[in-house]
């Protein structure tokens, strides 16, 4: 691969680069040129850029925020008007072999890999020229702390998404590499959203996947049972779908409950500017993205005492949380702060906890942060190309096998 100077790749070398070919003639009419190379001075990579959830949103915001970057999603099926977004699944019968195909075809480099959660570092690592590799660490799951002896000597550091997370990384001993805390920025639309509702009704807002290993959203249900029970007159607004949503329906039926579907960042900002609270029912958490959001445009989160970057942000401003699946306490909670003293100020008060969080820092430092690595010297090996049956099958069968959690990882 090309170098200039340090060996990093420079902006000018992203004009095509062409193989010699004879030119079409009479003799030889189908000779086709290929195509373009294409370089990316980051090249982000993720399952999905169009699930409903905070990762997608933050590699969306990052790429929309640096032009020099690209991002190519492993999952979503379909074209895209963006050209700095690349899909790799036409369509749902794709399998590895396929994907790495579709990728070589694409003929892409990259001065640095971003990988997130894992996504497409065993699949891909090996099929792009690149000089380093980031991993982008999202959550806390279990099989974070498997996985990373098997991948760490393919790495030349990790970014977490926040500083507990972080914490948890450095002390495992298979992490050689720095780890470095970016919490998550946030959208000026979010900043910029403005309460609109109406006074005589409670609502109560939940955003994110409808599942259960992580969200718990069947604890809504209960939820709505406590708020029945207090005597509150109150909406449960649902923005998101998953595979939880058909139950949870059914569940809610009677009561008064609303389902938004997914919404894009403009219709969220909008849905914010309507609750009066977000609750989350998690499990567990390293953001979440929602509740710093729901901050942003002035409504308070009720959160369960897990740790997270929402929960640290109000446990040090003595923003009271619920014992985790205490929906009784959760709905107090809310009974609590509901009083009319709070109000407005409460609003102002949950938007000033986050109003560092504006994408332009979070650029600023995750730039510097790349440009480190891109300028210490390389500590990661190659990924070696994955075989065997395994990478013959469709995506729908492979995720039905052991291993399901971690095969495009």
């Amino acid at each position: 691969m090309p170098a200039a100077g340090n060996g990093r790749l420079t902006a000018a070398m992203r004009i095509s680069i062409i193989t010699p070919v004879p030119p079409p003639s009479p003799n030889n009419p189908e000779i086709l040129l290929p195509p373009p190379v294409r370089h990316f001075r980051r090249l982000h990579i993720s399952a999905s850029l169009d699930r409903l959830g905070g990762l997608e949103t933050l590699v969306k915001l990052m790429v929309r925020h640096d032009p020099d970057s690209g991002a190519i999603s492993l999952l979503d099926t379909g074209g895209t008007e963006n050209p700095q977004v690349i899909r790799l699944r036409p369509n749902r019968r794709m399998n590895a072999a396929a994907a790495r195909r579709r990728l070589l075809q694409q003929r892409l480099t990259a001065d640095t890999l971003i990988f997130h959660n894992f996504a497409g570092l065993a699949m891909l690592g090996g099929s792009i020229p690149h000089r380093r590799s980031v991993l982008y660490q999202h959550t806390n799951s279990a099989d974070v702390f498997a996985l990373l002896p098997r991948r760490i000597r393919f790495l030349d550091a990790i970014f977490a998404s926040g500083s507990d997370l972080a914490r948890e990384l450095q002390r495992l001993p298979a992490c050689t590499v720095p780890v470095t805390p970016l919490e998550y920025p946030l959208s000026e639309s979010f900043f910029n959203a403005t309460a609109q509702k109406n006074p005589a009704e409670l609502v109560v807002g939940y955003s994110g996947r409808l599942d259960t290993e992580q969200k718990r959203v069947g604890r809504l249900v209960e939820l709505a049972g406590q708020l029945d029970a207090l005597k509150i007159n109150y909406r449960l607004e649902i923005a998101g779908s998953g595979p939880e949503e058909s139950g949870l329906r059914q569940k809610l039926a009677g009561r008064n409950a609303r389902f938004l579907g997914r919404l894009d960042e403009r219709q969220m900002a909008a849905a914010y500017g309507g609750w009066d609270f977000l609750a989350c029912t998690s499990e567990y958490e390293t953001g979440p993205l929602v509740a710093l959001e729901a901050m942003a445009a002035g409504v308070p989160p009720i959160m369960p005492d897990i740790p997270c970057q929402a929960t640290e942000l109000l446990q040090k401003n003595k923003f009271p949380q619920y014992p985790k699946g205490d929906m009784r306490a959760a709905a107090a909670l809310i009974r609590d702060l509901m009083k009319p003293e709070n109000g407005a100020a409460l609003r102002a008060k949950i938007r000033l906890l986050v109003a560092d969080r504006k994408p332009e820092a979070f650029m600023a430092k995750l730039l510097a942060e790349l440009e480190k690595i891109e300028q210490a010297p390389g500590r990661s090996e190659r990924m070696p190309t994955p075989r065997g049956l395994p990478e013959w099958l469709p995506f729908g069968l492979r995720s039905r096998l052991p291993g399901r959690d971690t095969f495009l990882k």
